[in-house]
């Protein structure tokens, strides 16, 4: 997306429109942290039927992201969804004994997640120019995961869990700089989903790497 310029009457309205972005953005985060709390005690057999339902709502966002209400519905939607989702693999760590580095991640990703947003704030500076690279080291990260499930390799959480820190944080540099620069005063539910997925699966990067560092 070209940079969008402003002039001294459109910062007013950039400003409200950044604002309704977060405030979207952390009542998406209410949406799946309930949605986890139900999914900890999901059955098994619902866990595949609604993955698929979550990637379908999913794409359902990215095509209607500009058909308000509908957007900001299925964004809630998807964000339940994803926490659900997100239920049984918090539930395997509990069952682990290993539940306490579960605040300990949300608190790590909360930090680094806010740090991140305030520099790109105050510096002003635009990160388009890593969205290339992060992409693809994202599907070697994809592929590394994918080879280890269906191949049984032995991969360390430490490196696919810092490797997974690495690329996300540097995709909250991106998606926030979008934010201020590129994303139009109409695609705030857009700009709301990129930075829910950004958090979301920067915890899961956390998690992992702290649950290696646990063992």
């Amino acid at each position: 997306m070209p940079m969008i310029q402003l002039n001294t009457a459109q910062l007013q309205d950039r400003t409200d429109f950044v604002s309704k972005v977060y405030t979207t953005l952390g009542v998406s985060l209410l949406f799946s942290c309930a949605g986890a709390y139900f999914g900890l005690t999901m059955p098994p057999s619902l866990f595949l039927p609604l993955i698929i339902l979550q990637f379908v709502v999913f794409f359902a966002c990215l095509f209607l992201q500009r058909s308000f209400p509908l957007n900001l519905a299925l964004l809630m939607l998807f964000t339940a969804l994803s926490g659900v989702n997100l239920g049984p693999v918090l539930n395997a760590y509990v069952a682990r004994g290993a539940g306490d580095i579960i605040p300990v991640a949300t608190g790590i990703t909360a930090i680094t997640f806010g740090s991140l947003s305030a520099y790109v704030h105050i510096s002003k500076k635009d990160f388009s120019f890593l969205q290339g690279f992060l992409f693809i080291a994202l599907i070697g990260l994809l592929l590394t995961g994918l080879a280890g499930y269906f191949f049984n390799l032995p991969i360390s959480n430490t490196l696919y869990g810092g490797a997974g820190v690495l690329i996300f944080s540097g995709f909250i540099l991106v998606d926030t700089s979008n934010l201020l620069h590129r994303y139009r005063d109409d695609q705030y539910v857009a700009a709301a989903l990129a930075l829910y997925l950004d958090f979301i699966n920067l915890f899961l990067s956390v998690l992992r790497l702290l649950s290696d560092r646990r063992r």
